[in-house]
């Protein structure tokens, strides 16, 4: 579990656009270069009403709401944040709310 964890992680906190070495408050979860997703990247929401924020972090307005099991596509991670690709806009939402489709349908 905690390499699937580690794994689902890395991929949210990709450098894709060369944000793995952005400085992060130490309680946060960081990647290094090699751990990397590209842009574009399909994951699933685990949890149910996970909430979509304007930017990194629970100070940013929410902005909308995904369940359990609807798909997502990561633009790359910042912190421990993910910001996923929508029709209109990028939202963020945290990394240990995106995983694998088998872990979205067994948490």
């Amino acid at each position: 579990m905690k390499t699937t964890r580690r794994i689902m992680i890395a991929l949210c906190l990709a450098t894709a656009l060369g944000l793995a070495h952005c400085a992060v408050p130490a309680t946060q979860t960081t990647i290094t270069e090699s751990d990397s997703v590209s842009t574009g990247t399909q994951l699933y929401i685990v949890g149910d009403g996970v909430r979509l924020r304007a930017g990194p972090g629970t100070n940013h307005a929410i902005v909308g709401r995904l369940n359990r099991g609807d798909p997502v596509n990561v633009l790359f991670g910042s912190g421990a944040w993910c910001a996923l690709e929508t029709q209109n806009d990028t939202v963020w939402v945290h990394a240990n709310l995106v995983g694998s489709q088998d872990e979205a349908l067994s948490r």
